[in-house]
């Protein structure tokens, strides 16, 4: 059994708890990939992701996945973890893609990881995110975010799915090179600012669909949520 903390963990996981279901249907690969990838982190595996990113098209469930992996973190009260921080980029809405940027996102996890005067310095966003990386890196820490899409260039452009934030950049290629903890990311586009490091500390994953199978048993879940909230009457006048 661990040893007790003596101090609670700093969570915030706020921004993205909210969409984790009860019960996650047909990811269990993917959950374990994610419990292993933090499982080394806590044993200082020296050959482990330090950035896993989880690549798919809208509704496949990637908010679903990682929401449910922070929410089964929380109920075990957090192993190994030195801090843990979410993000959610789809507040800014793909519709506004081109004036999104990192500043919000910055100044806050800045702040959350220690550094408030950081945050709130006329530095620029690369600076930031260069410090944010040594930050959250040289600690074992939880950093979630998701849907980054709005900060990368879209599949019609030339520079199809790179960041269009040098802070995100920073951020991303600094804890790929150095992280004591994991950085889970997901998004619709592939990102190639990391792909040097692709195939050691910042695999993708792609997300395909979910098996036949399972889409019908998440929409049974999904009737049977319904009728527990709304039930319904039949002709002899007995819920159902």
């Amino acid at each position: 059994m661990p040893p007790k903390r003596s101090t609670p963990v700093i969570a915030d996981i706020s921004r993205i708890v909210k969409y984790a279901p009860a019960h996650l249907i047909g990811r269990k690969a993917e959950t374990q990939l994610l419990n292993d990838a933090w499982a080394k982190a806590q044993n200082n595996v020296t050959k482990r992701p330090h950035v896993l990113t989880f690549v798919a098209l809208g509704g496949e469930g990637k908010t679903s996945l990682v929401a449910k992996f922070g929410a089964e973190l929380a109920h075990q009260d957090w192993p190994g973890c030195d801090g843990v921080f979410a993000w959610s980029f789809y507040s800014q809405g793909t519709r506004e893609q081109a004036a999104a940027s990192s500043d919000v996102f910055l100044k806050e996890a800045l702040t959350f990881f220690g550094d408030p005067a950081m945050a709130g310095s006329a530095q620029g966003a690369f600076d930031k995110g260069r410090r944010l990386a040594q930050l959250a890196g040289e600690r074992r820490a939880l950093l979630i975010l998701d849907g980054l899409e709005p900060l990368q260039y879209a599949p019609t452009s030339p520079t199809r799915g790179e960041l269009k934030d040098s802070g995100l950049a920073a951020l991303l290629k600094g804890l790929a090179a150095n992280n004591r903890g994991l950085c889970v990311v997901t998004t619709r586009y592939s990102i190639p600012d990391l792909r040097a490091y692709w195939q050691t500390t910042a695999p993708e994953v792609n997300l395909l669909r979910l098996p036949k199978e399972a889409d019908v048993e998440l929409f049974q879940s999904l009737g049977s949520s319904t009728r527990a909230l709304h039930p319904r009457k039949d002709q002899s006048g007995i819920f159902s």
